[in-house]
């Protein structure tokens, strides 16, 4: 994307500046905290120790993800890494940042069920458009306002709305949204891209001092995977997942069922240390996240490793490869999150044939 004008495009090129050099410095702290962390957890340390090393474990990686997002900004990350996300749980983990691009003078009403509206999307990238579509009402409003996020589902689609009470737009602003060179600015055209790249549309619907709501819709993943013919079975082994957000442990169990895989399904540490004591003989393959309630995902994994070195085991993590220290991964393969299905079952299926 370019600026219209010669002065936002510096401007655009030093912020992207600006963001790189922070995300690389982000990176090398983040690759020391996750090191010593990791490493220290993995050594079954004492349980008051052990409480703080996984408090700061789920620190590092809300960081990671907010690390990502300013590589998206900088325009240093990679392609969109697609997986199955809740629309809602976006907007609930984004409040902070979506109060902050808004401002003091303005409110947030925030509507969104959790686990509602899974679609095929980038978090990170999704963030950014939240993130933008609030900075937009912020300096299109008169301020002292209520702007609504808010998250639906309608037939195959779910929907982002973004609702305000400002001034609205009259039918010449609502045909300049789309133009780059006349229209609001750099932000907007960015939400358009991203959604684009997400098979998504957004509407709008606004008169001058009737306030606007953009409608910003995605394919309902449910709704799409409920139409496709069944998968023919590629396993019969016993998986155990332990994975506490609700929405991605859901996805993984059905995706790897519908393949003909028996799945159990730990949401915390104490779930699936209960499951390896009782179901440990019946289990081939255990995927476990790094940051769980209670006991973490690196706590398991090392007790696991040390009864059984042969076990197969699989680290679903929302941290980068390179944040994780060798020794962790010289013991345990890493499957990075947001991860696509394709990538889930061919690394599955690798581990299970190895």
């Amino acid at each position: 994307l370019q600026a219209s004008h010669g002065g936002d495009s510096e401007k655009l090129e030093g912020v992207m500046a600006l963001s790189g050099t922070i995300a690389a410095q982000l990176n090398e702290h983040l690759r020391a905290i996750i090191t010593s962390a990791g490493e220290a957890l993995m050594q079954e340390p004492r349980q008051t120790l052990a409480e703080h090393l996984r408090t700061v474990m789920g620190a590092a990686q809300a960081a990671a993800r907010l690390q990502k997002q300013i590589e998206g900004l900088a325009g240093d990350s990679p392609d969109m890494e697609k997986s199955a996300v809740s629309m809602a749980n976006l907007l609930i983990d984004n409040e902070r940042a979506i109060a902050a691009a808004l401002g003091p003078d303005m409110v947030l009403d925030l509507r969104a069920d959790e686990g509602m509206g899974v679609i095929n999307a980038d978090p990170h990238a999704l963030g950014i458009v939240l993130v933008e579509m609030a900075d937009f009402v912020r300096r299109h409003h008169p301020g002292n306002g209520v702007v609504c996020f808010s998250c639906s589902e309608i037939g195959d689609r779910v929907r982002l709305a973004v609702t305000d009470d400002g001034p609205g737009l009259s039918v010449q602003q609502r045909m300049e949204l789309h133009d780059r060179d006349e229209g609001p600015g750099l932000g907007l055209a960015i939400v358009f891209g991203v959604v684009e790249q997400h098979d998504g549309r957004v509407l709008v619907d606004s008169a001058l001092g009737q306030g606007t709501t953009f409608h910003i819709d995605f394919p309902n993943l449910a709704k799409q995977a409920a139409k496709k013919a069944p998968v023919p079975a590629r396993g019969t082994e016993t998986i155990l997942v332990v994975e506490d957000e609700e929405v991605i442990n859901r996805w993984v169990t059905v995706t790897l069922e519908s393949l003909g895989y028996t799945v159990l399904s730990a949401t915390n540490g104490v779930e699936a240390t209960t499951i390896l004591r009782e179901r440990r003989a019946d289990i081939d393959l255990m995927l476990i996240d790094a940051v769980l309630p209670g006991v973490s995902g690196l706590e398991i994994i090392s007790e696991v490793l040390h009864v059984d070195p042969t076990a197969r085991v699989l680290l679903v993590t929302g941290y980068s490869a390179d944040l994780m220290t060798n020794e962790i991964l010289q013991r345990v393969p890493l499957l990075e999150k947001p991860f696509a299905p394709a990538e889930l079952v061919d690394r599955v299926r690798d581990l299970l044939d190895g």
